[in-house]
């Protein structure tokens, strides 16, 4: 399946990469039309082995857990046999982000996040993923203006981004914005706390989430009421 799955992304970077036939064919073009395809060809040059590159970070980070269900659908095991499996494995896991993070931020570092924005919402989608999985809170922290606006415009999954979002700022001792971290004060389950928490559901049915009290609720039926530990 890697294989397969690297091979399409280095197909990808071969195809894009080829010499753009249409702009010498073309004749009796507007000036527009010529300013256009001189456009596509210089961002073809200049972006496509980039694009390839985040595809193959993804791929490469996403192959785990691919293999993983995989396998759990196709070999037979007890739970038992489960549980340890998925315990074994976890350090591949945690090395294919780590890996994944190490790559975006060479990248990163080298364009900023205003250049890979650029490449499109397709592109960010996979950074996006790459980010949420990051092992550095401060990498996370620092991806959230580019990647609020795309969320917004649901380019990216808001409902995630959410998630994503409080679980970053409480991470950093900053207020969540949808309240989808809590813990235990006193034995009762509260959120962490909420920027303008007044306009909170407002903000949570926005993004598909349950009115926050419904939260807390469930939060009882999950895990029960809490000692007062923390």
């Amino acid at each position: 399946m890697i294989r397969e799955i690297l091979a399409s992304v280095a197909i990808g970077a071969v195809t894009l990469s080829a010499p753009m036939i249409m702009a010498q064919e073309t004749h009796q073009t507007s000036g527009n039309v010529n300013w256009l395809i001189g456009e596509f060809d210089r961002r073809m040059n200049s972006e496509a082995d980039l694009v390839a590159r985040i595809g193959r970070i993804h791929a490469e980070k996403e192959f785990p857990g691919i293999l993983l269900n995989d396998m759990m659908n196709r070999e037979q095991m007890t739970f038992e046999d489960h549980d340890q499996f998925v315990s074994a494995i976890q350090p591949v896991f945690q090395a294919a982000h780590a890996k994944g993070e190490a790559e975006l931020k060479a990248i990163v570092a080298d364009i900023g996040w205003d250049d890979l924005n650029a490449l499109g919402p397709y592109v960010m989608s996979q950074v996006f993923d790459l980010v949420l999985h990051a092992p550095d809170v401060q990498f996370q922290a620092a991806a959230i203006p580019t990647l609020e606006p795309l969320a917004r415009d649901d380019f990216i999954n808001p409902y995630i981004f959410a998630l994503f979002y409080d679980d970053v700022m409480v991470q950093t001792g900053q207020p969540q914005r949808w309240g989808t971290q809590s813990e235990c004060v006193n034995g009762e389950w509260k959120p962490f706390p909420i920027d303008e928490p007044e306009t909170v559901d407002a903000r949570r049915e926005a993004v598909g989430m349950s009115p926050l009290d419904e939260f807390l609720d469930g939060e009882i039926e999950l895990y029960g009421n809490c000692d007062g530990d923390g």
